[in-house]
């Protein structure tokens, strides 16, 4: 999923005339911290994977980065 996503916007801000073109731009300019157990890394801008520990990761991010930030889960029950 994550890879698509990722993919996707950065594609979409190479169409400047595109009707996705200034949403795509905030997408791409956005901090993404992606929570996996199988990727160590993923091509993108201001894109970044953590593997360890999800709850003293989130609590360190939460510490330190905007609210902005976008969070994405990769495996999902993790978070419950």
């Amino acid at each position: 999923m994550t890879p698509g996503f990722v993919n996707y916007w950065e594609h979409e801000i190479t169409k400047p005339e595109g009707p996705q073109y200034s949403f795509a731009q905030k997408m791409v300019e956005l901090p993404k911290v992606v929570f996996s157990r199988t990727l160590n890394s993923l091509d993108g801008r201001n894109v970044r994977v953590e593997n360890g520990d999800l709850k003293a990761t989130v609590n360190q991010l939460k510490r330190g980065l905007a609210w902005t930030s976008l969070f994405i889960a990769v495996q999902r029950w993790s978070l419950r």
